[in-house]
């Protein structure tokens, strides 16, 4: 993803061009100037859940990541010889922004904020990192401020770095050189790089800045229905099979009589006449993971959950029992009830277990 300051499109609005999907805000009053853009390649726009153009000089856009959500934040800021109550509408509407994140959101701020950092940093500051640079001015305090006040760190300043990657603006004179754009975070330890890349040519008097983030944005799709799936083996009922078929008869002579029906309407009405049908007699069909586990398997299965839920122990020991039965266990005479589901449950377990032993032996053997 990359910001684009001063880009001068109007309105706000999306567009797609390449594999490179772009987000932007500029003015409303026809004229071309400041605009803000958040270009995120087309794989990635998955993890977007929404964006807001704030102004010109704003843009937020909101995505989701592996454990929760992250914040994009576009900003040009005012220059240094702005009027300073610009200046302070500037940072009133991007604290306004940042109230409108997440609380728990990680934040990212990126873009031009014409002010250096300055070289005088206070003990424990988490704001600015050892490795500033330049001379504070007014823009400086107002960035430093914010920057304290919300808990960012500005990234640029925690690398070493040599001036040929660390200063983002040459002048027209071709020797003043400052670094005013700026990458801010709220989680410092997600930034693995942050440095100037002079091999971008843009056709402009900045330099890119980018920044390595150690983050793994997440798919933002809509959860999908399962498909319905009738249970099938029922239809070995009689009664069950006639029933369907008089379901299924009385929903298709309904839409029999219907006139001017064309031939894809015909098909519509007869799968729905079916699936209808489907639901109301046979069912859903319980789905195993294992082909070899019966319905009949799933139905205790189901009732033991139940007597469970009940606690119900001795409901619990008749389905034991029923177990039992499936294994041909004959219980033993003047036994009592519990013992005997305790030997019906071990027999079958044994007779399981020899089972799976004959299988495997005649594999080898063979």
């Amino acid at each position: 993803m990359a910001g684009l300051q001063e880009v001068r499109w109007l309105d706000s609005g999306e567009a797609s061009i390449g594999d490179t999907i772009f987000i932007w805000s500029g003015r409303n009053d026809g004229k071309h100037q400041e605009g803000v853009v958040l270009a995120v390649q087309r794989k990635l726009m998955s993890a977007c859940v929404s964006w807001t153009p704030i102004n010109e000089r704003l843009l937020r856009a909101h995505f989701r990541h592996a454990t929760g959500f992250l914040s994009f934040i576009v900003v040009y800021a005012p220059t240094e010889t702005a009027d300073t109550s610009v200046k302070e509408l500037f940072y009133a509407d991007l604290e306004i922004a940042i109230a409108q994140c997440g609380k728990n959101d990680l934040k990212v701020i990126l873009g031009d904020f014409n002010a250096v950092t300055g070289s005088s940093r206070i003990q424990g500051d988490t704001a600015l990192g050892p490795w500033g640079s330049g001379t504070p001015n007014v823009n400086t305090d107002l960035l430093l401020s914010f920057c304290r006040g919300h808990h960012l760190s500005i990234a640029g300043s925690w690398f070493q770095r040599k001036d040929i990657h660390r200063f983002s603006w040459i002048s027209n004179d071709g020797t003043t050189r400052k670094e005013i754009d700026h990458i801010l975070s709220s989680c410092g330890k997600m930034v693995r790089q942050c440095r100037v890349y002079r091999s971008f040519d843009v056709d402009s008097d900045h330099i890119p800045v980018l920044a390595s983030l150690k983050l793994k944005l997440k798919r933002s799709t809509q959860p999908q229905t399962k498909h319905f799936i009738p249970n099938l083996s029922s239809l070995s009922n009689i009664d069950v099979s006639w029933e369907y078929a008089a379901n299924d008869s009385s929903k298709l002579k309904a839409t029999y009589y219907l006139e001017d029906q064309t031939l894809e309407a015909m098909c519509g009405h007869y799968k729905s006449a079916l699936d209808f049908a489907a639901r109301e007699v046979l069912g859903k069909r319980l789905c195993a993971k294992k082909p070899w586990i019966s319905q009949a398997t799933l139905a205790i299965i189901d009732q033991r959950r139940q007597a469970i839920r009940r606690g119900d122990q001795r409901c619990l020991c008749f389905i034991s029992a029923s177990e039992a039965e499936m294994c041909n266990f004959s219980p033993v005479e003047g036994a009592g009830w519990e013992t005997t589901v305790r030997r019906g449950i071990c027999c079958c377990k044994v007779a399981r277990a020899l089972q799976h032993f004959t299988k495997s032996a005649y594999t080898v053997s063979s």
